[in-house]
């Protein structure tokens, strides 16, 4: 991950207090401007003891340039009325879009439906899943791809989010090589993987046999299909999400603390399975958009907003660790700013120098 350089503390510093930046040289200006007035009109009325006999003329020029003066400060002060009231309506229009974009999201969870169940336990099924290819596959992944943990959770999220059908499989072969060419030519995987395939395929055709009261059809009910993808399940599900937080993300009348609130309000709707679920897309091809940016700390969504704040720290999947902490080591996960944590008080510092450079 990139470290925050000063360049970028101090724009982050003028891009969260740029109204007040602006305030404060205009109100300097201003303040010049009537002192570049005042004192010398005083000094000459003052110094010279003539002034009593100034013609109309002359006082009225001096008039002209003072009214100069408060027409300017006039003008600016109508301005920032206006510009108060225009910020006003814009965040009105943000709270009302994002609390339309979060009931899409809260239903997208609720009404979520796979294998004959519906609602959050979805999440639970899926995770299931999950730990199930990693048990299958993981010590296999992990020698081809050099021992690189992370390139291995893309694999199997891609595996678990298309599936193994007949149909998807050639486009599956494509994006399993995107990731790593030397993967479907290990033989231990492709045996592997075309097990679960044939297995697939035989349920598959059983229950379509069951369904055309075919009587060869053995055995004799349906069986849900395992491995079979969650791309209509999920794919509008971290769309919605993505949309949500970015919609935040890129509204500049808010500032960083106004938008890590409603970030909190989105990651408050998500339980631990989704959590669990939302960490692993994140690490892969399909979730890269999340974080996978070395050049700007500000698009780096997961990290920025601790979007994983809530996730077990220890978490294990099908007997790997495979902690939120190797991954998103700048992200203070809860109970680390516990002053019983070990190295509390360095990543409380950590986070708070990161945080300087967010807006």
């Amino acid at each position: 991950m990139a470290k925050v350089k000063k360049t970028e503390i101090i724009y982050a510093f003028y891009k969260r207090n740029k109204k007040v930046v602006i305030n404060f040289i205009v109100g300097f200006i201003t303040l010049f401007l009537i002192a570049c007035t005042i004192v010398p009109i005083y000094l000459k009325f003052k110094l010279n003891p003539d002034y009593q006999h100034y013609t109309l003329e002359q006082y009225g020029n001096y008039g002209c340039y003072l009214s100069g003066i408060l027409g300017f400060i006039l003008v600016f002060l109508g301005y920032k009325t206006i510009t108060a009231q225009r910020d006003l309506n814009e965040q009105q229009k943000i709270e009302s879009t994002f609390m339309t974009m979060l009931d899409i999201v809260r239903k997208n969870s609720d009404n979520i439906h796979s294998k004959g169940k519906a609602g959050r336990y979805i999440f639970i099924l899926i995770n299931k899943e999950f730990n199930g290819l990693i048990k299958e596959f993981y010590d296999i992944l992990l020698n081809v791809c050099n021992e690189d943990s992370k390139k291995v959770i893309n694999i199997i999220w891609v595996i678990l989010f298309y599936g193994l059908s007949d149909e998807i499989w050639p486009f599956l072969e494509e994006k399993i090589n995107s990731i790593d060419k030397e993967i479907l030519k290990n033989e231990h995987f492709r045996v592997k993987i075309d097990d679960l395939r044939k297995n697939h395929r035989t349920i598959f055709e059983n229950n379509d046999k069951y369904r055309n009261k075919d009587k060869s059809a053995s055995p004799k009910f349906l069986q849900w299909l395992k491995f079979d993808g969650y791309q209509n399940q999920l794919g509008h599900y971290y769309q919605h999400l993505y949309q949500t937080v970015t919609f935040i993300d890129t509204r500049k009348v808010l500032t960083y603390d106004q938008k890590k609130e409603y970030i909190k309000t989105v990651r408050a709707q998500l339980s631990v399975y989704e959590l669990i679920l939302f960490y692993y897309n994140t690490l892969s091809d399909l979730g890269k958009a999340w974080e996978d940016n070395e050049k700007d700390l500000n698009l780096q969504l997961v990290t920025k907003y601790r979007l994983l704040k809530n996730i077990p720290l220890r978490y294990m999947a099908g007997d790997i660790e495979m902690s939120p902490e190797i991954f998103y080591p700048k992200t203070l996960f809860t109970g680390q700013e516990d002053v019983g944590y070990p190295g509390s008080a360095k990543k409380i510092a950590g986070r708070k120098k990161l945080e300087k450079g967010y807006y």
